[in-house]
């Protein structure tokens, strides 16, 4: 007790003296003028740098592009920067008028700030730095020319490159030296250097693709002879300075004269046609005077010449007499005549050449007579008590045209519509007609006069009045024409049908005879077909009621069938081919122990199920007749009872088909083993034999395949069903995971999740947390959740339920919580663990922080170790709360919790941590600075001690009671290993003390001996 009494005192009076050691005190005292000249030198600066800023070389590469009437230059500047100062620093990098599309500071994106004069970089610290911006500057046109000024770098030296999309320009650049300019396809590439300034003006003219333009000309003649006298005036621009060569007329025609601008000119020729020339820029009248020969082709006069290419020509000719004039190309004739002269005005399109004709005019006062004639197709159809007809009156103007047209009808016949495909009725009326009681006239009046051909459609109806024999059929008559014929269609419908009685003055003929404008416009099927050509013609009709017939059609039927666990399930697509007739019914047949899911099909009406002799029939009506090809689809289950290991597979069976053949894909929708057992009727089918429409109704492997044809004994198919237990898979999993966790000296741990997650069933992830832990945020693809809590199975720890979205694509999900541990005291240890989620994690790294104040352990883990060291990015961290803060309150997110990273940093990492029988997790011991300097001290006073007993072991005649030199050894060791253990204490200062000690005793006794042996 004693000696620890007296250890305790030692241990105190070397704490409080290494208090005092590390902090002194005490008074200096120095003359005034040495304590000025100290201060003065601890606050001067030193010679400060000429400029805070450099710009060395830079280098342009400008774009000029052509877009939308419009000329955009896209500049790529690189200049390199270099401050001098650890200071805030504006350096100016462009003058104004660009519009910065980026800007990069060695490869990073940087914002600049943008003031009156420009955009500047604000740079905070002494660097040298690449700068890359990216700007756009429009090009202005005026006096056809392109000028810009571009803003650019206040470099040293600028090296530029120009690419302007027009060749053949001359090309301006200023300031620049060692201008060169070179032609591609693209258009033009120039270089150059320009030595400092902020801007360069580069200006362009593009060579004009035309030199003269001829806007106008007036054309005025009259007859000559066997000729036509032409006087032409053009109007003509010229748009560059210089001489240019205009060429005009053909020289085909006979040149009388040319003036231009009321001077004669010299005319040549060139490349077939006369041409002048024509100098200085600016508008110039040229006149010429030239015959263009009268020609007679069949004895019509003709003439014709080629002129100049010109936007508005105008020609006014003179004609003796009455004529009446045909210009091409075809254009609107005015023409004036007093029977003595007619005169001629037109305007003609863009051309070069124009012809024209004339001949002698009509008189006015002779009316033009107008012949035609017609072909009128009926065809008619009965219902209950109405005879109904369609009728098209197909009229031949064969000479002059016609605004109006007549046809008859009987007065038993009422006209519903009138109409014509281009539209051209005004409006009908009935005529009164007082010669033909029998029949009623129809005046048809036209929005136009037409000519050649033109169709009237007219649709009628006849009442029947009980009457269903010997119905004399209305026949259409064409009023007005030379010559007329018709046809008449009789139709079936599904109630009934009309039959001849008795014709007179007509034939029967095929229905082939129709036209098909006509034939293409009836929806029933036509009986009989007959052909007129006098008015005399006749036909009396009965109703009666058509035979319905079913039709002759093959079926192709095509099955998959899926076979689950406990329902055998089929998908059935029947085609139809309807070889003759029509079909009203189709009927199938099926086994009696399905169930039917539903039948579609193009134009059904209904369809029933009815039991009968052990099967199911399904009888399906249609709301039309049918005919061609069509497809119906069928869809049935089967219940299978629990543990069936044997089934048939369903026939479906077409009822009245002429041939029907089948085609059976087999497939399994879970774990089982589907084997054929009983296979009869049926041939195999390779599976890329299928039809592509039945395989793609599935996408699982096809496993058997088979073809049948319908014979007198059908088919069988029995398959065997082995079943096998499935075996769960992962449907969700956690590609990585990254923990950091932030320690504070009161206990506080703040861990932030972010796992990469990807998910395609899975509702929720579910994660352990600690029991008293604190749920702070929880993001699911960037969107905040609510999470759910639950009891977990682990005591201890609660599971935090995590909505989770649909995709296989990762996505992230983010928890910050918080838990509360014992605070950091003199020495300890800090501990934690992984929460567990329940999701495979692939990679998971771990980053924690721990205050930098004590001294930390080398930490036990069973996770690896990567790196351990210390950070104190204080105000980077702050910086990021700060902007994502403020970018949230601004856009009214939900709030994302930042964790400060300083401190030590310890860094963990492990494949499949959750995988693991126990939790990732790490120890590390601590010791504050305080506390490791005394247990240093502690520990050379335990090791001295040790050696004190040790010494003292040693001595033969000593007079120290024997239990000392053992209890310093035991104590001293004991210290020692406390101090190593709980105090982080090194044992370098030890095992330097031991070595000390050793040697030094080690001498003392070697020279004890040797004294012995020289006395000896």
């Amino acid at each position: 007790m004693k000696i620890l009494i007296v250890l305790g005192l030692v241990l105190s009076s070397i704490s409080s003296w290494a208090e005092e050691v590390i902090s002194p005190s005490g008074q200096v005292t120095l003359p005034l003028t040495q304590y000025q000249l100290l201060v003065q030198q601890a606050t001067s600066k030193g010679p400060s740098a000429p400029s805070s800023y450099a710009v060395g070389q830079s280098e342009l590469n400008v774009v000029f592009r052509q877009h939308t009437g419009r000329v955009t230059a896209t500049v790529n500047a690189q200049v390199q920067v270099e401050t001098f100062d650890d200071e805030w620093t504006l350096v100016p990098l462009l003058g104004p008028g660009a519009a910065l599309e980026s800007a990069t500071i060695n490869g990073k994106a940087v914002q600049l700030i943008q003031r009156a004069d420009g955009l500047f970089w604000l740079s905070e610290n002494r660097q040298k730095a690449t700068v890359q911006l990216s700007y756009h500057v429009d090009a202005h046109f005026s006096d056809l020319s392109y000028v810009t000024s571009l803003p650019v770098p206040d470099a040293a030296a600028t090296r530029f490159t120009l690419r302007i999309p027009h060749r053949h320009i001359d090309l301006s650049v200023a300031p620049s030296t060692n201008l060169v300019k070179t032609d591609n396809e693209n258009g033009t590439m120039a270089t150059g250097t320009v030595a400092g300034g902020r801007n360069v003006m580069v200006a362009w003219r593009v060579a004009q693709e035309r030199e003269f333009v001829l806007s106008q000309a007036e054309y005025s003649g009259s007859i000559r002879g066997e000729a036509i006298a032409w006087v032409a005036e053009i109007a003509a621009e010229m748009l560059v300075d210089g001489e240019v060569t205009v060429p005009l007329i053909s020289t085909r025609s006979t040149l009388v004269g040319v003036e231009v601008d009321g001077k004669a000119a010299t005319v040549f020729s060139k490349e077939g046609r006369f041409a002048v020339r024509l100098s200085g820029a600016g508008k110039h009248d040229i006149r010429l005077s030239f015959l263009s020969r009268i020609s007679h082709p069949k004895g019509v006069p003709t003439t014709g010449f080629d002129i100049p290419d010109v936007p508005i020509s105008k020609f006014e000719l003179s004609l003796p007499g009455e004529k009446l004039v045909r210009v091409t190309p075809a254009t609107n004739v005015e023409s004036r005549s007093d029977k003595q002269t007619t005169q001629v005005s037109f305007f003609i399109p863009l051309s070069s050449q124009v012809s024209l004709t004339w001949m002698e005019a009509i008189p006015q006062d002779v009316e033009l007579e107008t012949r035609a004639n017609a072909v009128v197709y009926h065809a008619l159809h009965a219902a209950e008590g109405v005879l109904y007809g369609q009728a098209a009156i197909q009229y031949e103007i064969t000479r002059g045209d016609a605004n109006s047209l007549l046809f008859s009808i009987p007065r038993s016949a009422q006209v519903n519509r009138i109409s014509n495909a281009s539209d051209a009725i005004a409006d009908w009326i009935l005529l009164e007609n007082d010669g033909d009681a029998a029949n009623t006239t129809i005046q048809v009046f036209l929005n136009r006069a037409v000519t050649g051909e033109f169709v009237l459609d007219v649709t009628f109806e006849q009442l029947l009045e009980e009457q269903s024999s010997d119905i004399l059929a209305p026949i259409l008559r064409a009023g007005g024409v030379v010559r007329q014929k018709g046809m008449i269609a009789l139709l079936s419908g599904s109630e009934l049908a009309l039959a001849p009685a008795q014709h007179a003055d007509m034939s029967e003929v095929g229905e082939n005879q129709l036209p098909a404008f006509f034939r293409n416009q009836l929806t029933q099927a036509v009986s009989h077909t007959y052909k007129y050509h006098a008015d005399s013609a006749q036909l009396l009709v009965n109703t009666v009621t058509p035979e319905h017939q079913q039709g002759k059609f093959n079926a192709q039927v095509d099955s998959l069938v899926s076979i689950g666990e406990v329902v055998l399930m089929g998908q059935v697509g029947i085609g139809i081919d309807v070889k003759s007739g029509v079909l009203r019914d189709l009927q199938l047949q099926l086994p009696g122990d399905i169930n039917i899911l539903g039948v579609t099909g193009p134009s059904i009406r209904t369809h029933q199920v009815s039991p009968q002799n052990g099967k199911q029939h399904i009888d399906i009506e249609f709301t039309q007749e049918m005919e061609g090809q069509f497809r119906i689809e069928l869809n049935y289950e089967r219940i299978m009872l629990d543990g069936t290991a044997e089934t048939s597979v369903p026939r479906v069976e077409v009822a009245g088909a002429d041939v029907e053949h089948g085609r059976i894909a087999i497939e399994a929708l879970s774990a089982l083993e589907v084997q054929p057992s009983l296979v009869d009727q049926l041939s195999t089918l390779e599976i890329n034999e299928l039809p592509r429409q039945l395989v793609l109704k599935t996408t699982n492997p096809i496993l058997l395949a088979y073809r049948y044809v319908k014979t007198e004994k059908p088919f069988e198919l029995k398959l065997s069903i082995t079943r096998h237990e499935e075996i769960e898979v992962q449907v969700a999993a956690i590609d990585s995971a990254a923990y950091q966790t932030l320690f504070t000296t009161d206990g506080l741990a703040v861990t932030r999740v972010q796992f990469n997650v990807r998910n395609s069933r899975r509702q929720f992830l579910r994660l352990s947390l600690p029991e008293d832990a604190e749920i702070w945020s929880v993001f699911v693809n960037s969107q905040a959740q609510k999470p759910a809590m639950t009891d977990s199975a682990q005591e201890g720890s609660r599971d935090v339920l995590i909505k989770m979205v649909n995709s296989t694509t990762a996505f992230p999900v983010e928890l910050v919580y918080a838990t509360r541990n014992r605070a950091m005291d003199t020495f300890g240890q800090i501990e934690g663990s992984l929460p567990r989620p329940d999701m495979i994690v692939t990679h998971t790294n771990w980053d924690v922080y721990v205050p930098a104040t004590p001294r930390y352990a080398t930490p036990k883990t069973n996770m690896q170790l990567i790196e351990g060291t210390g950070v104190n990015p204080v105000k980077v961290a702050t910086a990021g709360i700060l902007r994502d803060v403020m970018a949230n309150v601004i856009s009214g997110e939900p709030l994302h919790i930042e964790l400060p990273t300083q401190g030590v940093l310890f860094r963990f990492a492990k494949l499949y941590a959750n995988q693991a029988r126990e939790d990732a997790y790490f120890r590390l011991r601590y010791v504050h600075q305080k506390a490791s300097f005394a247990g240093t001290w502690i520990s050379l006073l335990a090791a001295a001690a040790v050696w004190a007993g040790i010494i003292l072991m040693t001595l033969k005649h000593s007079t120290v009671q024997r239990q000392l030199p053992m209890t310093l050894v035991t104590v001293g060791a004991i210290v020692l290993a406390l101090c190593v253990t709980f105090l982080g204490v090194s044992v370098m200062p030890a095992s330097i003390l031991t070595l000390v000690v050793a040697a030094s005793y080690a001498a003392w006794t070697g020279w004890r001996k040797w004294q012995v042996w020289r006395i000896r």
